[in-house]
């Protein structure tokens, strides 16, 4: 199950956090992910992807359109669009 990541985000901040997290997913960053695979929820960005990876609901996250201008949703996205990618290799599979 692979695609291309699309970052739809036109906020030059908002784009730069989404392509930080992606990069951090496909190098398994310690920020996102424990040496032994596990998620790390220690931060707020982390927190969010993970919300986004697990299929968390959008509307009841972010139900206006201010709050999907947000560093948070962009970190959501960016979980959302990583179910697409290789799983890294410390990531259990």
């Amino acid at each position: 199950m692979s695609r291309r990541v699309q970052n739809r985000f036109r906020d030059p901040m908002l784009r730069k956090q989404f392509d930080a997290l992606i990069d951090a997913y496909r190098r398994g960053h310690p920020s996102l992910l424990g040496p032994d695979g596990t998620k790390q929820r220690g931060n707020a960005a982390a927190q969010a992807f993970w919300s986004g990876f697990d299929s968390g609901d959008v509307c009841r996250l972010y139900p206006t359109p201010a709050s999907r201008r947000t560093i948070a949703y962009a970190c959501f996205r960016a979980g959302q669009e990583a179910t697409w990618l290789p799983r890294p290799v410390c990531l259990p599979g």
